[in-house]
């Protein structure tokens, strides 16, 4: 698509006209190279706060020939130490495989990125915590003048949607970002929960991986003692796939009762003291009762919202599309939502878990991308 002089002058007043024609497919068309401004005092205070964005971007292995010439080398530098062992071993009294790992411990823990291994009452799961700061430089103070504006802006409309409200309320330390990703569409395993949350003083993004088909119940049991310690979820489409999934799955594994229908019809509900004693603690160490209510938490799925506010300015609203124009980057070597599935299949057969690090690259952009919506849909 070609931009002309007029419509990149249309563009840049977001707030005032739309620039470009929405793609009713949603799916189609190239999109332009201009990232979109707007020009209320509200959105230039944010935009100088949010930008320049920079991500410290992990190792990904999304071309294959450099994948598979990764592995060949694992595999000979293995294979090399393998013979060295035997050879060192051959004259010795121990066995010759006695130090060697199991295959279980090589394919749950041994090439995964570093943390720590989480046992709750329904299993265990790898549990990765980063810090917002190794995410995003200067992120901490981006997200501290991020909230100032945030509810300056709630404060200065006359009657701001309840779910921006609560948003505004409670960002960021009793918010929950929430990005899963899962063996397919709806309905399918839950193998990693990307959470962005307040815990131990600071914003820091934590991610339940399920090593195995086996530890999903572990994962689910995880993020409602994560979830019990908010009041608002944060998703983008959550309110039509996510949060639908983990409710799902949690009713298959019987963890807890889904009382979603009993929350006034979906609309969004203040929380009260008394509200916040009727919900049960949800503690690892215990399992989760089958009639015990879920922590219910105010939904606020930016999809929507992103949608309601430029719809008219951008072909579409795909996150990706929202983090080029609204966010002012671009993705490059991320590995596409449609091969996750494949990936973490792989992964489970093989016990590689390279193409894991990609996974957990992609679900930290989403949810740091999550991150910088919410503190712009509001302006």
């Amino acid at each position: 698509m070609t931009l002309t002089a007029k419509t990149l002058a249309r563009i840049s007043k977001l707030n005032r006209a739309p620039a470009v024609p929405r793609d009713p497919d949603e799916q189609k068309g190239e999109l332009p190279e201009t990232m979109l401004a707007t020009t209320t005092p509200v959105a230039q205070a944010i935009q100088s706060a949010l930008t320049p964005l920079e991500l410290d971007e992990p190792k990904t292995a999304t071309a294959k020939t450099s994948t598979a010439n990764q592995r060949a080398a694992r595999k000979a530098e293995r294979k090399t130490g393998e013979e060295s062992e035997a050879a060192s071993n051959k004259d010795s009294d121990s066995p010759a495989h006695a130090d060697k790992a199991s295959p279980d411990d090589r394919t749950s823990t041994r090439e995964l990125p570093a943390g720590r291994e989480v046992h709750t009452a329904s299993g265990s799961f790898w549990r990765i915590d980063t810090p917002i700061e190794q995410l995003w430089r200067g992120g901490k103070g981006h997200v501290r003048r991020g909230t100032e504006f945030l509810r300056v802006a709630v404060q200065t409309q006359e009657d701001p949607h309840p779910e921006l409200a609560a948003l505004a309320s409670d960002f960021p330390d009793r918010t929950l970002f929430l990005d899963l990703e899962t063996c397919g569409f709806a309905g399918s395993i839950v193998f990693l929960v990307g959470l962005l949350h307040f815990e131990d003083g600071q914003l820091k993004l934590s991610q339940l991986l399920a090593r195995n088909y086996a530890e999903e119940k572990a994962v689910l049991h995880g993020l409602w003692a994560i979830a019990g310690q908010s009041n608002v979820l944060s998703t983008f489409n959550g309110k039509s796939f996510d949060w639908p999934c983990v409710h799902d799955r949690s009713t298959l594994h019987h963890l807890g009762r889904d009382d979603r229908h009993l929350s006034s019809l979906g609309k969004p509900q203040e929380h009260t003291a008394k509200d916040d004693a009727r919900v049960e603690s949800v503690s690892l160490d215990e399992p989760m009762r089958t009639d015990a209510t879920r922590p219910d938490l105010v939904h606020c799925d930016l999809l929507h919202h992103s949608r309601r506010k430029w719809k008219d300015a951008l072909p579409n609203c795909r996150l990706q599309t929202l983090e080029r124009y609204i966010c002012g980057r671009r993705r490059y070597d991320d590995i596409p939502g449609s091969a996750i599935p494949a990936a973490y299949h792989q992964f489970v057969r093989t016990g590689d878990a390279w193409e894991i690090r990609s996974i957990l690259h992609h679900n930290a952009l989403d949810l740091i991308t999550l991150l910088q919506l919410s503190m712009r849909v509001v302006e």
